[in-house]
């Protein structure tokens, strides 16, 4: 009997001609580099050059953002293709992972290039989790084929995304902006219990003298839409997905058509990244100034539904703590005001995503059920983690030894703090809140 051949039942949409031009003159693509035909698109040489071209213009126009989830009446993400595609194109936003990712692969395919999405599994280092390992299913990428070479190619992990098309070549490194280097490795993953199953995980080095982190890895499997429907949901609903109660936008800044740096809002705080060098730009400590400051550094307008769209959320105004809220969250401990002894923030990079190191944190001031301030006896100088946050990883204190009266001091011994799993923390400025349940 004759094999049967079943014809694939997943279809992949794509956009007009007339969406590609306003694609292209949304984000600025210069008319001679505009064209290509469906051939070249599949051609190693001239489709991988037009590639880095336009993930180059996207990533500098099209911003990593979470802002539907704060801003809308619904607070929710969709990744239908045309409804991404009015809210990059036509409302001049961005979008988190699935969104961006999404909307450059069906652009791609548009185009005429061959690929497909995977998913990917953020790594324990990006969002904060001790340990070496990965989380579950939150991310995605896309694999361009060239005439039988695969690249990586991702536009949705914000300011540690690799910023051109990777090839699927173990090992192989490649330069990033200005002393960055990124890499795939083809590697077994620490929690994996068979050997022999091995993932591509995505490696940056801030430069030449520090270690390679693990950013996220992802299989050479392809995942249908029905796929990311349950990531997606999951990534934009759950309240340990940092998504959820953290404002956070990020850009790549180009001049002369190369990237040159990010600027990045995680919270209250606005912070640019040139060549390797940071800066704060400000520090926002009303809704007015961040909606101030999204328009000045990433051009996103917020209409007035959408700015009070954010009004009454689980997290107030996604700023910082309020003294109505911290009444609401009793008997919650809030934490907030993490310092090192010399009253340098704890956290030093772009938007907190680094860990802190618990065993620091020296001394609590208040009491369970107000503020708490924790203070450590020392920094922790990771700051290569810029636009991924999560919780610090305290579970449980034990306040035995904690003055009964807001403001008092009382010493807390290490072993009395139990680094266990996530929690959520917020910000104002360089200020980071953490919630003990």
């Amino acid at each position: 009997m004759a094999k049967q051949e079943h014809p694939p039942t997943t279809s992949y949409p794509t956009y007009t001609p007339e969406q590609l031009s306003r694609y292209f003159d949304h984000i600025s693509l210069p008319e001679s580099k505009r064209f290509i035909s469906p051939a070249h698109a599949q051609s190693l040489d001239q489709g991988l050059s037009f590639l880095r071209t336009l993930q180059k213009y996207q990533v500098a126009k099209v911003p990593f953002e979470n802002l539907s989830l704060h801003y809308t009446p619904h607070h929710s993400v969709s990744i239908d293709p045309q409804h991404v595609y009015h809210k990059v194109v036509d409302r001049g936003w961005g979008g988190y992972c699935m969104e961006n990712n999404l909307f450059f692969g069906t652009v791609l395919r548009s185009l005429g290039f061959s690929l497909y999405p995977v998913g990917g599994r953020v790594s324990f280092a990006t969002v904060g989790r001790p340990g070496k390992g990965f989380g579950g299913w939150s991310h995605m990428v896309n694999l361009v084929t060239f005439e039988g070479k695969k690249y990586m190619v991702d536009v949705g992990f914000g300011s540690n995304e690799p910023t051109h098309p990777l090839p699927l070549v173990d090992g192989e490194v490649s330069l990033g902006i200005g002393p960055q280097t990124l890499r795939l490795v083809w590697s077994q993953l620490p929690q994996n219990t068979n050997p022999e199953q091995k993932m591509w995980i995505f490696q940056t080095r801030k430069d030449d003298t520090t270690d390679w982190q693990d950013a996220y890895c992802f299989a050479d499997l392809e995942f249908w839409p029905e796929d990311f429907g349950v990531i997606n949901y999951l990534t934009s609903t759950s309240p340990q997905s940092f998504f959820t109660y953290r404002v956070v936008c990020v850009r790549f800044l180009m001049e002369d058509e190369e990237l040159i740096g990010t600027v990045a809002l995680a919270g209250g705080d606005v912070r640019r990244r040139v060549n390797g060098k940071r800066e704060d730009l400000m520090s926002c400590e009303t809704e007015e100034q961040r909606i101030a400051a999204l328009e000045r550094h990433f051009e996103i307008i917020l209409s007035q539904e959408q700015q009070q769209s954010i009004s009454g959320m689980p997290f107030d105004q996604r700023m910082g703590w309020r003294d109505g809220l911290d009444r609401r969250l009793t008997p919650m401990m809030i934490a907030y005001g993490i310092k090192a002894s010399n009253g340098t923030p704890m956290v030093d990079d772009d938007d907190g995503s680094s860990p802190v190191d618990i065993s620091t944190i020296k001394k609590v001031v208040g009491s369970p059920g107000t503020h708490g301030i924790l203070r450590g006896s020392e920094t922790d100088k990771r700051d290569d983690l810029e636009d991924k946050s999560t919780a610090m990883m305290i579970d449980e204190v034990e306040f035995g030894l904690v003055g009964s009266g807001r403001g008092e001091t009382t010493s807390l011994d290490d072993e009395l703090i139990k680094a266990r799993g996530p929690k959520h923390h917020d910000y104002v400025g360089n200020t980071r809140r953490v919630r003990v349940e």
